[in-house]
């Protein structure tokens, strides 16, 4: 998990153009009157909160605030099943060059907004990612994008075939392949 810092500076980085109000919220223990947590705290006042209109996680904001995004992959799986759709799990870190610049392409492309109403979607970043070997098939780099059917299968074969690096396989830097990767699935499960 990250540290305190490191949220904090995350928090900042992505509200630095947002004006708002910032306190701390302490906790202290009863018993030895020790402070055990300190949070920073933003809240916005009404008119903020009317002319920004937005969510505050970064999942919503990076890769584009008009996807569905679920909020984990138990989650993800769980509306999957239930709506027997497949899933899209797009894995990314922070300081990644290759992860920032698909973000833009990401949230830009209408044809994959449009196309993302047939998946559920899941955006992981950072320690979000699950641990487990099915979500490093072929190791570990970023940006990495999985899909999985509704039952929770990775398909395996769904791979870019535009890819870079012969190596990396799930590995995609534009929208387009993206999509391409999104109808092949939609053609499987096509009844």
């Amino acid at each position: 998990m990250a540290s305190e810092s490191e949220l904090v500076r995350q928090s900042e980085e992505l509200f630095t153009t947002i004006p708002m109000n910032l306190r701390y919220e302490t906790k202290m223990d009863d018993a030895s009157k020790q402070v055990t947590k300190r949070t920073k705290i933003f809240t916005f006042t009404e008119k903020q909160k009317k002319r920004n209109s937005l969510t505050l996680c970064r999942r919503y904001t990076n890769f584009g605030r008009r996807y569905d995004w679920a909020d984990n992959f138990k989650m993800g799986l769980s509306r999957a099943k239930q709506e027997d759709k497949p899933l899209m799990m797009v894995i990314h870190a922070t300081g990644c060059p290759a992860c920032r610049k698909l973000k833009t392409d990401f949230a830009s492309d209408k044809k994959l907004l449009e196309l993302s109403k047939n998946f559920v979607m899941l955006n992981t970043e950072d320690d979000e990612e699950p641990k487990a070997r099915k979500f490093q098939i072929d190791g570990l780099y970023f940006p990495r994008i999985l899909f999985f059917s509704p039952c929770g299968k990775v398909l395996k074969e769904v791979i870019n075939e535009k890819r870079e690096n012969e190596d990396c396989k799930y590995y995609y830097s534009t929208a387009m392949d993206i999509t391409k990767s999104m109808q092949k699935v939609l053609k499987m499960y096509r009844k």
